[in-house]
């Protein structure tokens, strides 16, 4: 796995947690916010997928066919 460098702001806690850190822990918070990051970034992803579905089923269930939807974006 590449890593890249990553520069976010943090509280005085969390900062100085990591500064104190031996070598070892860093690694390890830098590991768990790598994971932490890239599961949100999924989630966040799906949310917005489960999200336009749920929007989709309800428009069908509201009678909303494609036919229809094209002819409003065609402005008709």
């Amino acid at each position: 796995m590449t890593t890249q460098m990553l520069s976010i702001p943090v509280d005085e806690t969390a900062a100085r947690i990591y500064r104190e850190a031996a070598p070892e822990e860093r690694r390890k918070i830098e590991v768990m916010l790598s994971l932490n990051l890239t599961n949100w970034a999924k989630r966040s992803k799906q949310d917005f997928f489960d999200t336009m579905d749920r929007i989709s089923e309800e428009a069908e269930r509201r009678g909303m066919t494609p036919e229809i939807l094209e002819s409003i974006l065609r402005d008709e």
